[in-house]
């Protein structure tokens, strides 16, 4: 289960979160930058694509990994 955040320009999972997919997806590496509510910049992991299901519709969705729960 995860919360969207329709206004944010990327979707972000902690590496931890991540781990907990069944079945596991590949990271990839990405050129994306993320920066904090602060403006800092959030360290990357890759990207992923995880398939999510909102009212009865699948959709894959692009997650940007980072290595912990961030802001």
């Amino acid at each position: 289960k995860v919360k969207l955040d329709t206004g944010a320009q990327v979707n972000v999972i902690s590496e931890a979160e991540f781990k907990r997919i069944r079945p596991r997806p590949k990271i990839h590496a990405t050129s994306v930058k993320v920066s904090g509510y602060s403006g800092s910049e959030i360290p990357v992991k890759g990207k992923c694509m995880v398939k999510v299901t909102h009212k009865d519709k699948e959709h894959t969705l692009t997650f940007i990994v980072v290595p912990k729960n961030v802001q």
